[in-house]
């Protein structure tokens, strides 16, 4: 059996995860004897002030580690994990040593892994919602910005007016009109310095184009018609 540990506590073999107590100054504590010269020592609740992560086994008389206990019963540590039973299964009682234990087993691997495994899941949880929130932005900001565009195809194609006109790109009859929209929008100036995923290529409006004549959108589109379309046609 491993010095300073104990095998007796029925609360540390138990399967579910004890409550992690921390006794007060006036806690009557077993007294136990080490070495020859019998001296007598007993644990200390300045220890759980200094170690947050102590837990004081009041049947056992033995001190846990309450984070990588709590972390082996919930089966998170990796399986090559090197794990430190002192202060999971077996207790430590050997207060003799006992700062010096609590300072080398803070810096394990085992302890290091058990803050770890309980940091991930809140980091995880706090990036996951935050980029859930970006994409719904994003979500929102796209299909108003397709609205708009959609708004500008269905514009020239009323006025008989062809999207490309005399030039190509910023020269355009369906940029200039962006251009000019933006003047009332911000966000569209914003849209049109996008590198990608602007929906302003030539493909892209010779399909909305070919949408928009075929749906009739020339004539007898309405706005709740377009707003549908938007819905279905971006995600």
């Amino acid at each position: 059996m491993a010095a300073g540990a104990s095998t007796s506590s029925a609360s540390a073999h138990a399967s579910e995860i004890p409550v992690k107590f921390r006794p007060s100054k006036s806690y009557e504590f077993p007294v136990r004897t080490f070495g020859t010269k019998g001296e007598k020592r007993s644990f200390r609740s300045e220890w759980c002030a200094k170690y947050d992560w102590l837990h004081y086994d009041r049947t056992a008389d033995a001190a846990f580690c309450h984070l990588c206990l709590t972390t082996e019963r919930e089966k998170r540590f990796l399986a090559s994990t090197k794990r430190d039973p002192a202060f999971i299964s077996k207790g430590y009682t050997n207060w003799k040593d006992a700062t010096t234990a609590f300072s080398t087993h803070l810096a394990s691997q085992c302890h290091k892994e058990a803050v770890a495994a309980k940091e991930l899941p809140m980091q995880t949880g706090d990036v996951g919602e935050k980029l859930s929130r970006e994409h719904q932005q994003q979500k929102a900001e796209n299909r108003a910005m397709f609205r708009r565009i959609l708004q500008n195809v269905r514009f020239l194609a009323r006025q008989g007016l062809p999207l490309r006109g005399h030039g190509d790109g910023a020269d355009s009859n369906f940029t200039q009109l962006l251009h000019l929209r933006a003047f009332d929008s911000p966000a569209v100036l914003t849209w049109m310095k996008k590198k990608t995923d602007k929906y302003t290529s030539l493909a892209t409006h010779k399909h909305m184009h070919g949408y928009t004549l075929e749906a009739n959108l020339t004539i007898a589109c309405t706005e709740q018609e377009l707003e549908i379309a938007t819905a279905y046609a971006v995600c």
